[in-house]
């Protein structure tokens, strides 16, 4: 048989730090300032994507539109989303490619910060 003992129980506050949420947190909460910022990112972008060249190949298994600063990391960082829509940022990506880079920020060349609303 075994004996109680009478040890206190102390509870754990949880520790908020908001710089560490996931994406995927963020989306399961249905974080709704990401949802929109996301919308108003696609949107922006499909006000441009027929400009993207390559785009006659877009498809579900084809090429999709990546954006090389991905949208997660625009918002995180807090970024216009004129930035993250802007022709500079947009390329088309095989779709295995995009999938596998998913939220990743992979850009091979310095993308040019201060004309991104041309």
């Amino acid at each position: 048989m075994r004996e109680e003992l009478d040890i206190p129980v102390v509870k754990r506050q949880p520790i908020f730090i908001p710089d560490v949420i996931s994406k995927d947190e963020m989306i399961a909460n249905r974080n709704r300032p990401f949802r929109k910022y996301r919308e108003e990112v696609w949107k922006l972008t499909d006000e441009v994507a027929h400009l993207i060249p390559g785009i006659e190949n877009r498809g579900w298994t084809k090429d999709h539109i990546d954006h090389i600063i991905s949208i997660w990391y625009g918002f995180k960082k807090g970024m216009p989303v004129e930035m993250i829509a802007s022709l500079n940022n947009l390329r088309m990506l095989h779709y295995r490619d995009n999938m596998r880079k998913g939220t990743r920020v992979l850009a091979t060349e310095p993308i040019n910060t201060v004309d991104y609303g041309q």
